[in-house]
């Protein structure tokens, strides 16, 4: 019972400090912002019959397949659920109960993986229980609530990947100790990556401390059987989660690799912070102490929990600490380039609520001598004593996240205001919206609002900064209305006001659209690789942008990805004047216009280019290529003609995921058969000594 009592305690705790994150319906202004905008365009993709795995979101920067390349099962789940539970509910509501969910049930998640993992129930409720008040100060993204909580960074997707984390470990830890286990740790697999790939990447670097406490002292014939069962585990998991990666791969060409996540060495010391922060913040070090002294009695009880908690936990100490000490060090592991470094703080908070767990145990044999109830009475009391200053310090922290979204929700707030501009903004012609604070931006976005972010850094024109107060910029990027504050005072002449409330004013430039003729000059990249493909690509565009385009009023069609041959192909020889956009439909993965053209032309199609976009000419097709800034080109001849771009998912995903559904599905019917096909792969002596055993 006490060791329940410590569980359930910070459970109960965050489900009463955390409500407001279910009770009030409010936008986010943080990360959550863009992905319950993901979870809006999904669910509209499957109403209308679209594929929910791969569409078109328009909202951000100049618009990118997200699904295609970005983690997508926390967001069909939030689909998935409001399809079955009763529409009063809402998607919103749906995502927030989700949220919320998972924010109260880590402490669940903690103790069931340990206690799979063979930890004691001391140990696995002690570290249950102290896994939901972590406070990581100036490192806000790793297991702490900060990462998730409305006034925090809003990271939905890493709060599925941490409990991911913890159920990945307990699977494979049974796996390679017991051999039993395999369809849950090929599902384990699964799902972490499709909910979170860099986590999924750091559940990959763990398997090297897991072998070293499964094998390490055992024959090289363990080693040999642990390598096999990581292999059908993989192997599994690799063509259930192919309709995913491997589009990924096939297209990497259109997703950003240089710019996103390239992490300067300053930019880990600022995430890192003061050494001493990064598990209690700036209260009592309570589970800093606890952490010292798990060390040091799992360094001297030898036992193999002890040595698990170890091996996670001075692994993920040296790769996070890393770049402080070489910076050419991280250099050696895959895709280092992709790499966000600061995020591996969470590797570190894996291996530090395991060591919390076994210190707590030592502390609970130190009474073992007492007499019943007061052996757990008397250690249950002293570790519920170092979890009131960590309970103290996170209540004063959700009641002020409390305080400020109940703030938020006030009819003079900034929201309402917002809110009421968010309504004019949905009756009036689709374009893009600027809006110079970036939090006010995010509640645009939260409310499925187009407009044009610089930090969605996933697209190829994501780095291509422009001047929206210029009126050739605002035109060449669509931008069309502006949300300027009150006190904005620099307000640009060509703008005229729509509407006005207390803190912001509305405007638009008066003309913009999403497609225009012009003139296009042959551009060719002289590059090998993708990586320096793609730099040659953002230097050309923002030498056109910057020097170029104001004068020429031309574009650049680029052969990219470089092909090494002459570019080829048609391009309309006509310029701007050649044509006329007589009528403009746009939904979030279609254009629709009816063009005259007085003489052959390029139509710039005002979208980021990618191959699964589609054009036809009053009906037939037409081939496309890029234009910059990554914009979508085509020939058009002479005449009136109706043209409609749309954006079609691959065939190759939808036929992988029929693959993923099979191959699950035969997994969960021959899961019995897995151990067996482990023998076959070990040999004729692991089978009779199997067949013995039987």
């Amino acid at each position: 019972m006490v060791i329940v009592a410590l569980v359930l305690i910070p459970v109960i705790f965050n489900a009463i400090m955390l409500l407001p994150e279910l009770r009030l319906a409010i936008p986010s202004h943080n990360d959550d912002a863009f992905h319950y905008m993901f979870v809006q365009r999904a669910s509209a993709a499957l109403t209308n019959g679209d594929n929910p795995f791969d569409f078109w979101v328009p909202d951000l920067g100049l618009g990118f397949p997200q699904f295609l390349y970005y983690q997508h099962l926390p967001h069909l789940a939030v689909v998935l659920l409001h399809c079955v539970l009763p529409n009063r509910i809402g998607l919103l509501g749906i995502f927030n109960l989700v949220r919320f969910l998972l924010l109260i049930g880590f402490p669940l998640t903690v103790y069931w993986s340990m206690r799979t993992m063979g930890f004691s129930a001391v140990s696995a409720g002690t570290a249950a229980g102290f896994a939901s008040l972590l406070s990581e100060g100036s490192a806000k993204q790793g297991f702490a609530y900060e990462s998730y909580i409305w006034s925090g960074s809003g990271m939905y997707t890493q709060l599925w990947a941490m409990h991911l984390l913890f159920v990945w470990l307990a699977c494979m830890q049974r796996l390679l100790s017991k051999g039993t286990g395999y369809l849950s740790a090929v599902i384990a697999c699964s799902l972490i990556v499709l909910s979170h790939p860099l986590y999924a990447y750091m559940a990959a670097l763990t398997v090297f401390p897991l072998l070293l406490v499964s094998a390490g002292r055992h024959s090289g014939k363990v080693w040999q059987q642990c390598f096999v069962r990581l292999t059908l585990v993989a192997a599994l998991a690799a063509i259930i989660t192919a309709y995913f990666w491997l589009p990924f791969l096939l297209l990497r060409a259109y997703f950003n690799l240089v710019y996103p996540h390239r992490l300067e060495i300053r930019h880990v010391r600022g995430a890192i912070g003061p050494h001493w922060n990064l598990f209690d913040g700036a209260r009592i070090p309570t589970m800093t102490a606890l952490l010292v002294l798990g060390v040091i009695s799992g360094s001297v009880a030898g036992i193999a929990r002890g040595r698990l908690a170890l091996a996670v936990f001075a692994f993920w100490l040296l790769v996070y600490f890393a770049p402080l000490i070489n910076p050419h060090i991280l250099a050696m592991l895959p895709l280092d380039e992709l790499l966000p470094y600061q995020r591996f703080v969470g590797g570190l908070d894996l291996g530090a609520i395991l060591l919390v767990g076994i210190a707590c145990e030592w502390l609970w044999e130190r009474f073992g001598a007492l007499p019943q109830p007061w052996c757990a009475i008397a250690p249950g009391l002293i570790v519920l004593l170092l979890m009131i200053p960590p309970l103290y310090e996170r209540s004063e922290r959700y009641t002020y996240n409390s305080e400020v979204m109940e703030e938020a929700t006030m009819s003079s707030g900034v929201y309402a205001d917002l809110g009421k501009l968010i309504t004019t903004l949905k009756t009036l012609p689709s374009a893009r919206v600027v809006l110079p604070m970036v939090e006010s931006g995010l509640v645009l976005t939260f409310s499925d609002i187009a407009i044009t972010y610089p930090g969605q850094m996933l697209s190829l024109n994501a780095p291509v900064l422009f001047d929206p107060f210029d009126p050739i910029d605002s035109d060449l990027f669509n931008v069309r209305y502006f949300v300027l504050p009150k006190y904005y005072r620099r307000v640009p002449k060509f703008l005229s006001q729509i509407q006005s409330t207390e803190q912001f004013t509305l405007y638009e430039t008066g003309s913009s659209s999403y497609a225009q003729f012009a003139k296009v000059r042959w551009g060719q990249i002289d590059a090998r690789g993708i990586v320096a493909a793609q730099q040659k690509l953002y230097s050309g565009n923002y030498e056109w942008l910057h020097g170029g385009y104001s004068v020429t009023r031309s574009f650049i069609r680029w052969d990219y990805p470089p092909s090494g041959r002459p570019i080829t192909g048609d391009a309309g020889p006509g310029g701007p004047d050649s044509g006329t956009v007589a009528d403009e439909r746009v939904s979030p993965d279609s254009i629709d216009l009816a063009v005259d053209c007085r003489e052959a032309a390029t139509l710039i199609i005002k979208m980021t280019y990618h191959p699964h976009w589609r054009v036809t000419i009053d009906g037939r097709p037409q081939s496309t290529f890029m234009v910059s800034p990554s914009y979508i080109g085509v020939a058009v001849p002479v005449g009136h003609h109706e043209i409609r771009a749309e954006y079609r998912a691959g065939a190759l995903k939808n036929s992988l995921l029929l693959l993923a559904a099979l191959t699950l599905l035969l997994t969960i019917a021959f899961r019995r058969r897995l151990a067996w096909l482990e023998d076959i792969l070990l040999g004729t002596e692991a089978i009779s000594k199997r067949a013995g055993d039987v």
